[in-house]
C-alpha cells in the first residue's frame, strides 16, 4: 500500500504506514486534488491533509508537497507512457476532524515539519488499477484485494527499465559508469559481444571503451570493430533490453542511483518494504530460522550465507532472541560479535537497511525452498504458480537471463511460450542457433539451470511478486 502512496506523493516525502477503512481526516489544512491525463485516460480525485502543532509549518509543507508532485508526475509518464496532470482544486481549514464518508487507503508522510495523510477512496483506486493494467477493478474485488492486485502490477512494471534508458545511463559519472561496467563483467551478466552490441545501439561505444579496464578492452573494441555484425545487432534490441535491465538489477546491489530514477527506485523500495512486513507477519523470522534448525541445517546455513544481509535480517529480532536460536550452532564469541554488528545494522541508513533486511528474508527463505525445488519439476511448477512472461522476467532478474533460458532448452515448446517475454524469446532463439554465446553455460549444468529456476519462482510466488 505504501508503494502506491509513494507513487502518488512522489519520493521526497518519506511514506509511512497505509492502512485501508474509515477514518477521521486530522484537523489542519486539507486539499483537493485532481490528478488526469490529457488523453482522458485517468481523471480522479483525492485527498490530502496537513497538521502541525506549529501553523507556521503548514506553508513549507504546502510548497514541500506541490513541489514532490513533479517528481510522481514524471515517473508515471515515463512507465506508464500517459501525460498526468495533478490540479490543485480547493484548501481549506479544518478545525475539527472529519469522517471520510468511504472506505479508502490511509498512508501517513511527512513534510517538512507536518504530519500529512493522503486518502485514496475506491473509485481513484480503481480508476488508477485499470490505467496500470490490472485485470479485475470491478466492484466485486474487495478493496484490500484490489490493493494488493495493484502492489503486484505496480512492481512488475517499475521492475522494467524505462524506455528512456540510455539518457539515463549517460548521466552518469565516470566513477559511477565504471563501477556498473566492473560489476557487469565481475558477475558475468553481459558478455564483451553483449556489451559491444549494447554500446554501438546506444551510441557511447567511445565510453564504454574509455571506461573499461584494460583487461576487458581489447576483447569488446574487437566485437565493436568486428565485420561480423550479424549476429550481434540482429538482436541488438533484446540484449540492450536485458543490459538496461541488469543495470537496475546492478544499480540495488550496489546501492548506486541512477540520475533521474529516485522516484522509480523509491517505488520499488516501496514495495519491498510492504513484502518485508507481510512476509513477517505471515511467518516470523525465528520461525523460518527453527526450521532450518529441525531440517538439521543451521550450521550449513551460517556457514554458506552472505554475512551482511543476515545481519541485517537478524537485527529485526531482539538480541535474547537471536541468542536462544543460535546458542549451539554459533560459539559464544561468534554470538558477541552477532550481536555488535545487529546493534551497527540498525545505525546504516534507512534505505540501505532496508534492502539488506530484505535480501536477508530471501536468503533464508531461498535456502529453505532449496530441498523442495531439487525434488521439484520446473515445467509443474510453471503450471502450479501460474507463472507468466512477466513472473520469468523477474527470474531472470534475480537468476539471470543466461541461467533462465538454458533452463528452458529442456522444457517443451508449449511450456516456454507461456514465460518467455519477447526479450527472453529472442534471445533464447539467438542461443538456439547460434547467433548468441553466453559463456560459462553448458548442457550438462541444465538440471542445476532448472533447480535455480524452480526454486526463484517457488520463492518469488511466496512474496506474492506474481
Amino acid at each position: 500500500m505504501e508503494a502506491i502512496a509513494t507513487l502518488i506523493l512522489g519520493h521526497q516525502l518519506p511514506v509511512g504506514n497505509a492502512a485501508v477503512g474509515r477514518f477521521a481526516v486530522a484537523t489542519g489544512k486539507l486539499f483537493h486534488f485532481r490528478l488526469f491525463s490529457s488523453g482522458d485516460k485517468l481523471d480522479v480525485r483525492f485527498l490530502v491533509s496537513l497538521s502541525s502543532a506549529d501553523p507556521s509549518q503548514l506553508v513549507p509543507a504546502s510548497a514541500l508537497l506541490e513541489n514532490s508532485f513533479s517528481s510522481s508526475r514524471t515517473i508515471i509518464d515515463a512507465t506508464f507512457h500517459t501525460h498526468i496532470h495533478i490540479q490543485n482544486k480547493g484548501e481549506r481549514f479544518l478545525t475539527e476532524p472529519e469522517d471520510f464518508p468511504v472506505d479508502c487507503l490511509r498512508a501517513r508522510f511527512l513534510a517538512d515539519g507536518a504530519t500529512g495523510y493522503l486518502y485514496l477512496d475506491r473509485a481513484f483506486l480503481s480508476e488508477f488499477a485499470r490505467l496500470i493494467g490490472v485485470a479485475d477493478v470491478s466492484a466485486s474485488v474487495e478493496l484490500p484485494e484490489l490493493i494488493a492486485a495493484v502492489n503486484r502490477t505496480l512492481y512488475r512494471v517499475v521492475s522494467m527499465p524505462p524506455d528512456d534508458m540510455p539518457a539515463h545511463v549517460a548521466a552518469m559519472n565516470d566513477k559511477q559508469f565504471q563501477w556498473l561496467l566492473n560489476r557487469f563483467l565481475q558477475k558475468g551478466v553481459v558478455t564483451p559481444a553483449m556489451l559491444a552490441s549494447t554500446a554501438r545501439l546506444w551510441d557511447i561505444a567511445a565510453r564504454v571503451l574509455d571506461n573499461l579496464p584494460a583487461a576487458a578492452r581489447e576483447e569488446v573494441r574487437e566485437w565493436i570493430q568486428s565485420d561480423k555484425r550479424a549476429g550481434t545487432w540482429k538482436r541488438a534490441k533484446a540484449v540492450a533490453a536485458i543490459a538496461s535491465r541488469n543495470i537496475q538489477v546492478m544499480a540495488r546491489e550496489g546501492n548506486l542511483s541512477i540520475p533521474g530514477l529516485a522516484s522509480l527506485e523509491a517505488v520499488r523500495d516501496a514495495c519491498d518494504n510492504v513484502i518485508i512486513r507481510d512476509l513477517l507477519n505471515m511467518k516470523s523470522l525465528s520461525s523460518w530460522i527453527g526450521d532450518i534448525r529441525e531440517s538439521g541445517r543451521l550450521d550449513e546455513f551460517f556457514r554458506t550465507s552472505p554475512r551482511r544481509p543476515l545481519v541485517a535480517a537478524l537485527s529485526t529480532l531482539e538480541p535474547d532472541e537471536v541468542k536462544a536460536l543460535l546458542s549451539g550452532t554459533i560459539s559464544a564469541d561468534g554470538l558477541r560479535l552477532l550481536a555488535q554488528d545487529t546493534l551497527q545494522c540498525r545505525r546504516w541508513p534507512e534505505r540501505e537497511r532496508q534492502r539488506a533486511i530484505f535480501d536477508g528474508l530471501r536468503i533464508v527463505r531461498t535456502f529453505y525452498f532449496t530441498p523442495l525445488a531439487e525434488r521439484a519439476e520446473l515445467d509443474r511448477i510453471i503450471d502450479y504458480t501460474g507463472a507468466t512472461a512477466d513472473a520469468m522476467d523477474l527470474v531472470a532478474d534475480w537468476v539471470g537471463f543466461g541461467t533462465v533460458i538454458w533452463a528452458l532448452r529442456a522444457s517443451g515448446p508449449e511450456e516456454r511460450e507461456k514465460v518467455l517475454s519477447p526479450v527472453l524469446a529472442g534471445l533464447y532463439e539467438g542461443l538456439v542457433t547460434g547467433d548468441l554465446t553466453i559463456n560459462g553455460y553448458q548442457e550438462s549444468s541444465i538440471p542445476k539451470y532448472r533447480m535455480e529456476v524452480t526454486r526463484a519462482l517457488m520463492v518469488l510466488k511466496e512474496e506474492g511478486r506474481f
